[in-house]
């Protein structure tokens, strides 16, 4: 399984609008060198009001991409925010795989990066086998700033940690 630091975000400010879409299910290799590519194109021809968006994309642990957006140039209008979720759309698709459902976590069991949904994670929480200290990956995250490296964060500094609380 390919894992990246993301790339060249260190130019980008920590300011900058950060989009994460988790995948119901791990893509294969190919789906990502494909999905690379195929984000690559479609970043280099990203505009809003005709003017070119600053951004970047990277697909990290097969399973999550993110988008990061500075907006110092020119500034994500909702036309603009609608194309890159149209093709987030249109690209997964064909391929039978879910970009857009807030119902999937992500999360770190020894090495290795498991997915299920909302319901069962927090059943596996109820049953102590998720804790405080178990990785996932917190889509809720906005900023480039806010990110933490490769995107994990612990449960009791996550979303579901305030919802846990309640």
């Amino acid at each position: 399984m390919m894992t990246f630091e993301l790339k060249a975000p260190a130019v980008m400010s920590p300011q900058s609008r950060l989009w994460v879409y988790q995948c119901n299910r791990l893509l294969s290799e190919h789906e990502v060198v494909e999905l690379r590519r195929d984000m690559a194109a479609f970043i280099a021809q990203w505009t809003s009001h005709g003017a070119q968006m600053d951004a970047t994309a990277e697909v990290l642990h097969n399973c999550v991409v993110v988008v990061i957006l500075d907006e110092h140039k020119a500034g994500a209008s909702g036309c603009g925010i609608d194309k890159s979720v149209q093709f987030i759309q249109q690209w997964s698709a064909p391929r039978e795989v879910d970009m857009m459902s807030r119902q999937t976590v992500i999360y770190r069991e020894a090495d290795a990066i498991k997915l299920t949904t909302v319901p069962h994670f927090w059943a596996m929480r109820k049953a102590g086998i998720i804790d405080d200290d178990t990785q996932l990956i917190d889509p809720t995250i906005q900023k480039w700033g806010d990110w933490p490296a490769q995107g994990w964060v612990s449960f009791k500094n996550s979303w579901h940690q305030m919802m846990w609380g309640r």
